[in-house]
């Protein structure tokens, strides 16, 4: 049975730039260290409120995208585009290093990226409005 992976759980650590003011964005470098390492420090803190099986996901996405070398390709799910930032110049870079800081460890090159199923619709209980009952 294939593995599912859905990347949509990257997306899900993006707060820091998504609550910066446009003077604060205007003024954010991500390809300086110290901004790498911040938005990497983050995304650390929004992964760990996150229960184990969507931290999970989350590693498994990264790994996913890593030792298949399709970060490219699905680079949406890693920085959403309605945050006007500048593009990173090392996204492989950027992904291993926020691999290693979440998992503690590196990308394990016998991840078998044959049996993954890509899934990418919205996780229940994501991005989901509370209701008054």
């Amino acid at each position: 049975m294939a593995k599912k992976i859905n990347l949509m759980y990257i997306d899900a650590l993006e707060y820091f730039l998504g609550v910066l003011t446009d003077e604060e964005l205007d003024n954010f470098r991500i390809n300086d260290t110290d901004s790498m390492n911040k938005v990497i420090e983050e995304r650390k803190k929004q992964f760990l409120i996150f229960g184990p099986r969507s931290r999970q996901n989350v590693l498994d996405a990264l790994e996913y995208l890593l030792v298949s070398n399709s970060f490219e390709k699905h680079w949406k799910y890693v920085m959403c585009g309605h945050i006007p930032v500048d593009e990173i110049i090392d996204k492989k870079g950027f992904l291993l290093k926020l691999f290693k800081s979440l998992s503690g460890r590196e990308p394990d090159d016998n991840f078998n990226i044959d049996d993954v199923e890509l899934d990418n619709t919205i996780p229940k209980g994501c991005y989901s409005l509370p209701t008054n009952k």
